[in-house]
């Protein structure tokens, strides 16, 4: 279940898409705050809070505040980008050093697309191409499949049952589980079935993926565009990581859109200016990139003209994403190495700030080192991406 979700189930009202507002989802592993509109009274949203601070062992930990008012709503995509306090505990001082911290400012970090971004309880990428294909019934299927993967043990037994006994037993299921259960992705995509079947078009399975809300309909597709872009981004990277070549895309501060580099006439580009694109039938294919796209269109049987969808749900014109992100603008980066003594000190409040950190006497270890880090990162950009360059690490996404 979403805070959102939460937040009008503790506020008794009833669950709606567009009551609340927001511009971007977060890590529901992370402490994390956002700015949200809503048009609900917010004397509903004080009883929130009051829920939140009762001591109830059912409490979610949401908190709203900062209330204001705003001429209009906000929505997805508004945001300009994020800002990370993070706090990395027993590191080696001789490994993690000043000096690496120093680098990472400077240099950065590649704009990979996150793990997080293709899935962690279905093959997102594959989804979009089977909907990019218009094999919806597919898609559908790679939803609703039981992966080996972590899954609350209500949704790998409705995935179970609906492979295993078909979808009016997985309906029955569902029916009999907690009230959240009947608001995931695997819900909607099966009353939307049990609807198509119950007026006669069973076999509609693209009605039923359009009737998702918006976020969960562009989800598929925009991952399988980052799956494309990060295997462009590797195949560039095989030229050169520190120089541009003659056929990039680049796309300078004072630029509207990206220009086709020519090292003989764009004398004022750096590597920092290099951008890909997010693939759609309007997209810009940079010409040292284009042979190696179309191999991958070969592969999957598909071109750019099936972005252009002719179900509009799934149509899309497509983007450009810098291939660097540099903290060198980034008024908010700052760093300190700090000593304590217990796993349980408090190295940063709720919201980020750094505390004081006076060391616990421990008779069993002595004093540990930590990292402390803040950054902005623009929108889309993942700071799990930016922790691996970091810290020299292929996997960062593991969390307790």
């Amino acid at each position: 279940m979403t805070a959102i979700e939460k937040i009008c189930k503790r506020s008794k009202l009833p669950i709606n898409k567009n009551l609340i507002q927001y511009s971007g989802t977060k890590d529901r592993r992370a402490i994390t705050t956002q700015f949200c509109t809503t048009k609900m009274d917010l004397r509903k949203l004080y009883g929130m809070n009051k829920f939140e601070n009762s001591g109830n062992p059912n409490a979610s930990q949401i908190i709203v505040s900062d209330f204001k008012t705003v001429s209009e709503q906000t929505q997805l995509g508004n945001h300009s980008g994020n800002l990370f306090s993070l706090v990395i505990r027993e590191i080696d001082p001789n490994n993690l050093t000043a000096e690496r911290v120093e680098s990472f400012k400077t240099h950065g970090f590649l704009n990979y697309f996150g793990r997080q971004r293709f899935g962690l309880f279905s093959p997102n990428p594959l989804i979009g191409l089977a909907i990019l294909k218009e094999d919806y019934q597919s898609a559908i299927d790679m939803c609703l499949y039981p992966y080996d993967c972590k899954l609350e043990d209500w949704n790998r037994e409705l995935r179970q049952i609906y492979v295993n006994d078909g979808l009016e037993n997985a309906i029955s299921f569902l029916r009999n589980q907690p009230k959240g259960a009947k608001f995931s992705l695997e819900a909607k995509l099966l009353f939307g079935m049990h609807k198509n079947k119950q007026s006669g078009q069973t076999s509609n399975y693209a009605r039923v993926l359009s009737s998702l809300p918006k976020n969960l309909r562009t989800l598929f597709i925009h991952a399988f565009q980052s799956w494309l872009f990060n295997k462009m981004l590797n195949e560039r990277l095989k030229f050169s990581k520190t120089e541009l070549w003659t056929g990039d895309l680049v796309q300078g501060k004072g630029d509207q859109i990206p220009k086709i580099y020519d090292k003989n006439s764009c004398g004022d580009y750096t590597i920092s200016d290099l951008v890909l694109p997010l693939i759609g039938f309007a997209s810009e294919i940079p010409p040292n990139l284009k042979g190696f796209l179309e191999s991958i269109f070969q592969k999957l049987g598909i071109d750019k003209e099936n972005f252009n969808h002719r179900n509009k749900e799934f149509r899309s014109t497509g983007d450009y994403r810098k291939a660097f992100v540099r903290f060198y603008d980034d008024a908010n980066f700052k760093s300190e190495f700090v000593t304590y003594g217990d796993d349980n000190d408090d190295l940063q409040s709720e919201i980020g700030e750094w505390n004081k950190v006076e060391i616990t006497p421990s008779t069993d270890s002595l004093p540990k080192t930590a990292l402390r880090i803040r950054f902005s990162l623009p929108s889309s950009a993942y700071a799990t991406m930016a922790s691996r360059e970091l810290l020299h690490n292929d996997d960062v996404t593991k969390s307790n």
